[in-house]
């Protein structure tokens, strides 16, 4: 699990260097049906090859997400103007849906005696039906910036949030991919773990239409403070017997704005960079899901299960402080 942690994760960092020169190539629609199509041939790779050769998919599938994310959320934050967070809450709330459902379809093939790699097949399938709604599209003709190497590129701003996003994603990761894990360490079984992982998602996404609306209104700086605030304190409740879906469920809910309002964030703070800087954040959100996940789990080998809850509180009370860093 960890070596597919870091494989992904690798690919989807890489892909930031590569997200935004395809798209000036080959423009929007066509850049994108490229990346899903690297996703799709990722996932038969590791659903076809034989372990541990079949790792090495995971790479392809990150590289290919990572170029598809960095696309979609461009787009979408251009196309809405004047609502650009409530715009990107929804976008990724289809996201969590996506989310919701991969887990529980990963042990239903398992349960039903197909093997995990039959799962791998249904996502390259989803991959597919994306190319064919995509191929439906019209092109989209954006401006994607200068290099970002031109002088008066704000570096110092765009550090911290870099930062910002290596903390955050790491810590959305890690609540995501150690819930199941989590519940397995206690005796509750991998069912049990995968329902906490989809739980996550589904509270994810709901917060994120049902709040999509009040965060122009509240402010980004204040909606990612309240958000991380509130989800270190769900995330006390896993620590309590008991209660831990009930904490994993309630994070979910208060982190759902947080990375669409972060993207919007730093875009809007610097529009004239905005390619650049919406790279950047999915490149530091990719370091982030590569490192602390990883290191969490070291935590969690060595300490024992309900180390992974105080773990958590704690790093999500660091996202909460770097927020303080930007005026």
């Amino acid at each position: 699990l960890g070596s597919i942690f870091i494989l992904h994760w690798a690919g989807f960092f890489a892909s930031t260097v590569s997200a935004n020169r395809l798209a000036r190539c080959l423009e929007m629609r066509r850049a994108m049906i490229v990346d899903a199509l690297l996703v799709g041939v990722g996932m038969l790779g590791l659903a076809g090859l034989p372990f541990p050769y079949n790792l090495g998919a995971a790479l392809v599938v990150g590289f290919g997400a990572g170029m598809l994310e960095i696309l979609l959320n461009r787009l979408v934050e251009i196309l809405a103007e004047n609502e650009p967070a409530a715009a990107l809450s929804r976008l990724h709330a289809a996201w969590g849906m996506g989310a919701i459902t991969i887990p529980l379809v990963v042990v239903a093939v398992a349960q039903a005696g197909l093997g995990w790699r039959a799962a791998g097949v249904v996502v390259a399938f989803l991959a597919a039906l994306f190319i064919a709604a995509a191929l439906r599209w019209p092109e989209f003709a954006v401006d994607h910036g200068d290099a970002s190497s031109r002088p008066g590129f704000p570096w110092q701003r765009a550090a911290i949030f870099a930062l910002i996003f290596v903390v955050y994603v790491g810590l959305e990761s890690a609540v995501a991919g150690w819930a199941a894990t989590f519940f397995a360490r206690l005796g509750e079984g991998p069912v049990i773990g995968a329902l906490a992982t989809s739980l996550f998602f589904l509270t994810f996404s709901i917060g994120r239409l049902f709040f999509a609306s009040g965060i122009e209104r509240l402010g980004y700086t204040r909606s990612v403070q309240l958000a991380t605030g509130l989800g270190g304190v769900a995330l006390l409740l896993t620590w309590v017997p008991g209660l831990e879906l009930l904490g994993f469920a309630l994070a979910g809910l208060a982190y759902s704005i947080v990375f669409p309002t972060l993207i919007v964030w730093a875009a809007r703070r610097h529009p004239e960079w905005r390619a650049q800087l919406t790279g950047l954040a999915i490149a530091s959100g990719g370091v982030g899901g590569l490192l602390i996940p990883y290191v969490i789990g070291l935590g969690v080998d060595a300490f024992g299960a309900r180390t992974l809850s105080p773990m958590l509180v704690i790093t999500s009370a660091i996202v909460f402080g770097l927020t303080l860093l930007i005026q």
